[in-house]
């Protein structure tokens, strides 16, 4: 298909990010078990199935990490997530993200 040869021509060329390709993963991932299908594959991982409709649960524990890098608060975090949020922040060198009022939250 022309998309599918723009795109791989794209990629041979060194532009990793373009609408065409994304738009064929789109294409891909919507075929996946067929238009009318209950489920699709995972546009990050070809062996993890999700439902159609719902928000995406892959990686797990995904949704946990979202949470506390940004300072969110609320119950349920593991035990092992105990460590203040700013100290992980200035550990990988996004400290200042607190200092201009910015949370971290995942794009999508």
């Amino acid at each position: 298909d022309r998309k599918e040869i723009y795109c791989r021509n794209l990629l041979k060329s060194g532009k990793l990010s373009s609408p065409v390709c994304f738009d064929l993963l789109d294409n891909i991932v919507d075929q996946s078990h067929g238009q009318r299908g209950k489920s699709k594959v995972s546009i990050y991982d070809d062996r993890i199935w999700e439902k159609r409709g719902q928000s995406r649960s892959f990686p797990p524990g995904h949704k946990n990490v979202e949470r506390y890098l940004g300072g969110w608060s609320g119950s349920g975090y593991p035990s092992d997530m105990s460590i203040d949020y700013h100290t992980v922040l200035q550990a990988i060198h996004v400290d200042e993200s607190v200092m201009a009022k910015q949370r971290f939250e995942e794009c999508t």
